[in-house]
């Protein structure tokens, strides 16, 4: 992976950082204010000769560094934290809870330097000052027995603290945001890696080893028939490209009949498969759509028409095409064959003589047929079907189809040595680089007479639209 590849995961994933970043700063906030404030101050001791003579190098210096350890253990001891209370004169209202007591020498030194800590300003200052008053006098009385040479003698006084040392807020809100970065990015990662559904276009192309025809983004969900309702939307333009490339896929061999089908449910398969035929009637093609879908339909609800009547009857000889075809829009630019009564054994229908019979004969009347077919993986409908067509468009859904899912339905579809034309991928992000029409143009009004005819509607909203087109067209006459 490069590191563009690293970056479009967090970008995919960036709720995961967030979260995990809130939630450790936010702990390191509630731990450091749950964690008790203490202060310190240090004072230094130093040993000097019994006289108060500074010791030089030499043996006497070098017998007082040794014995350095032995003075800050017998300050830390029980007999000489006793000696330090009895100095202790705390001012009124002062407490002392924790306290803390440390030391050492300082290197190549007589010094000693002695750390007190407590839970107040004032606790650890009267408590430094009862060490400083009490070590010097309970050492040298101690060691004075032994035919010591030296005594200690306190060098520098303690001070009173201005902040506490402890907790250090800046460190541990530092610390707790570079771990929750730190933890946010590998979670990110994680979840990326555990997430075997398909994320990107680039991913279905991969995946797939099939061309990316067009990749539609994700705009006005739920909007039906969009390529009419809306032409000028990304979603719209992503489905013109899509019959562009499906168009120069038929160069070498015609695509006079085309299924256009998914792995599993729920991809976008009829809402692509509608506006794919919408798109190709628009460009001046004549165009069929066949609902085929004959388990679960869908193109009737997609395009607002009736859809009891259709496929099923026609396949069962109770009707003719001529009578089972409905037009679609003002002019009837589209021709729609709905899937008619949901039968008991839809993959035989599909399968049937008679299917193949109507597919022979669509092909001669219309310039392009469509079929909206089930997915493939859950029943055999589809590739019954793509078997008698001229090629086979998948969909995919970023995010919801799976890796495996799309790897089965593509061996599956190619085992049976099916064409497929290629694969779109729906609910992209969309982009920014796109190119709207200029501000008045008349793409709008061109295309939006293209509006669905639903079940039981008159003709005079279209008639008054041609008057109004006639009227239009008269002063322009006149003028020339």
């Amino acid at each position: 992976m490069e590191l563009l590849d690293y970056l479009r995961v967090v970008k995919r994933r960036w709720y995961l950082p967030v979260a995990v970043l809130l939630v450790c700063v936010g702990a390191s906030v509630w731990a450091t204010d749950r964690q008790p404030e203490l202060y310190s101050t240090t004072m230094t001791f130093n040993v000097v000769e019994r006289s108060g003579l500074q010791l030089d190098a030499g043996v006497g210096a070098d017998w007082a560094r040794g014995r350095a350890p032995t003075y800050v253990s017998a300050l830390q001891s029980g007999q000489g934290q006793a000696a330090v209370s009895e100095a202790l004169e705390l001012p009124a209202g002062v407490t002392l809870g924790h306290t803390g007591v440390s030391g050492g020498w300082r290197s190549e030194t007589v010094f000693i330097d002695i750390q007190v800590q407590a839970d107040s300003a004032q606790g650890v200052y009267a408590y430094a000052q009862a060490v400083a008053k009490a070590f010097p006098t309970y050492i040298n009385s101690t060691f004075e027995g032994g035919g010591s040479q030296v005594r200690l003698r306190l060098f520098e006084a303690p001070y009173l603290p201005a902040e506490p040392f402890s907790p250090d807020k800046q460190r541990n809100y530092l610390l707790g945001l570079v771990l929750g970065l730190v933890l946010g990015v590998a979670a990110a990662f994680v979840a990326d890696s555990l997430d075997r559904s398909v994320r990107t276009a680039e991913d279905v192309e991969r995946i797939s080893g099939l061309t990316l025809l067009a990749s539609i983004p994700l705009e006005h969900r739920g909007q039906r028939a969009l390529a009419a309702q809306l032409p000028r939307s990304q979603r719209a333009e992503a489905v013109r490209q899509l019959r562009t490339n499906v168009m120069f896929a038929g160069v070498d061999k015609p695509l006079r009949t085309l299924l256009v089908t998914s792995a599993v449910a729920s991809e976008g398969k009829t809402t692509t498969a509608v506006n794919l035929a919408i798109t190709s009637a628009l460009a001046g093609q004549r165009v069929l759509i066949v609902d085929a879908d004959l388990r679960r339909p869908g193109v009737s609800d997609e395009l607002g028409i009736e859809g009891a009547f259709g496929l099923t009857n026609l396949l069962i000889d109770e009707t003719t095409l001529e009578d089972a075809v409905q037009p679609w829009g003002p002019d009837g630019e589209l021709h729609v064959l709905p899937s008619g009564a949901v039968p008991a054994n839809p993959s035989e229908l599909l399968g049937s003589m008679r299917m193949l019979d109507l597919i022979h004969e669509l092909r001669l009347r219309y310039d392009l047929v469509i079929f909206d077919t089930p997915p493939v993986l859950p029943v055999t409908d589809a590739t019954v079907l793509a078997r008698a067509v001229d090629g086979v468009v998948l969909v995919t859904k970023v995010g919801s189809t799976s890796r495996d899912r799309l790897k089965r339905a593509v061996q599956g579809l190619r085992k049976l040595d099916i064409r497929i034309v290629g694969v779109t991928c729906n609910w992209t992000s969309a982009t920014e680089a796109y190119y709207l029409p200029r501000p008045g143009s008349r793409f709008r009004l061109r295309s939006s007479r293209f509006r669905p005819r639903r079940a039981g509607a008159t003709a005079e909203p279209l008639q008054k639209h041609a008057r109004r087109r006639r009227n239009q067209a008269e002063p322009d006459a006149r003028s020339a």
